[in-house]
């Protein structure tokens, strides 16, 4: 017998999951809470691929993994798979080194403008995987624009409210410039495990939330703070206190070129180098992204891009 894909969860056990990764953290409820495809040889777990979703919007890949001597084409095989099922969604793939040629030949392109929160893995704080506090590419503003004013009525609450679901899609089209769908945005936020609204005179103006997997990994979408009401600290906050409330180890956050100063003066965070999507990633009509190439070149390094240390 040869290798065969499931996504049956009887295939799944610590056992065969700690032989396959190969450490100590808990991969089955990791698991169990997210979307996934098995790669299996003779009923041998041999290789996996999951996602995090709220099924509207966006995926987060993580833990692609083979131990098999046909690991490229079976990788590539566990990609392809998930695609099929996210069609229509934006794809961030959290990566590492040693699949960047392969990702890159499925048309993916590593992300400029992802961030990784590691006060819940301070043990990462000096790895390879990310980049010095600060990092700015060629080209980029490496400050934040102005300096927020302290505005001590600002009040945070936790948790989707959908009374509020109007205020919220407000929030979203008010900052991000165009009429969002109140329809998806509903959805978007109930499929959400974390959700943070803040407030200033009972006013919402500033809106967040985040997909986990309950263990490992989760990612902060839709940060949001109506104009008029930026430069307050709002932002920062949000990220922040969202950052705090998440229980998995690893939050990653993928934002603009627009926001690189604002990220990089949060020093909780740190640019993450192995975040990639694909070349045309922005396939809902509600996201408004020029596609031309000096946009995709604030977003994306070159094809064939690498670091002096992944030489």
């Amino acid at each position: 017998m040869g290798i065969f894909y499931s996504n049956d969860i009887n295939k799944l056990n610590k056992d065969n999951l700690f032989e396959l990764y190969g450490n100590s953290y808990d991969y089955l409820e990791a698991f169990k809470n997210s979307n996934y495809l098995l790669a299996l040889y003779n009923d041998k777990l041999v290789g996996a691929i999951r996602y995090i979703t709220e099924g509207i919007e966006t995926a987060l890949v993580v833990d692609l993994k083979v131990n098999h001597n046909n690991s490229y084409e079976i990788k590539k095989n566990l990609i392809k798979g998930i695609e099929d099922k996210l069609i229509g969604k934006r794809i961030m793939f959290n990566s590492n080194l040693d699949d960047i040629d392969l990702l890159e030949e499925l048309g993916y392109n590593r992300c400029k403008n992802a961030w990784t929160y590691l006060e819940n893995a301070p043990d990462l704080k000096n790895s390879n995987l990310f980049l010095p506090l600060g990092f700015s590419y060629l080209g980029e503003e490496k400050t934040r624009k102005g300096k927020d004013k302290i505005n001590e009525n600002i009040k945070y609450e936790f948790g989707y409210n959908e009374e509020k679901i109007n205020e919220i899609n407000d929030v979203l089209s008010d900052a991000f410039g165009h009429l969002h769908d109140v329809n998806k945005t509903k959805e978007a936020f109930i499929n959400s495990q974390y959700v943070i609204l803040a407030y200033i005179d009972n006013k919402l103006v500033g809106v967040a939330r985040a997909l986990g997997d309950s263990k490992l990994y989760a990612t902060i979408l839709n940060v949001a703070v109506s104009k008029e009401y930026q430069g307050l600290g709002i932002g920062t906050n949000i990220i922040l206190r969202l950052s705090k409330e998440i229980k998995e180890k690893l939050i990653i956050l993928n934002t603009h070129p627009g926001a690189v100063g604002f990220y990089n003066s949060i020093k909780e965070y740190r640019r993450n180098k192995y975040l990639f999507e694909r070349r045309i990633p922005f396939l809902n009509e509600e996201i408004r992204i020029p596609k031309d190439n000096s946009f995709f070149n604030k977003m994306f390094t070159e094809k064939g891009f690498r670091f002096k240390d992944e030489l």
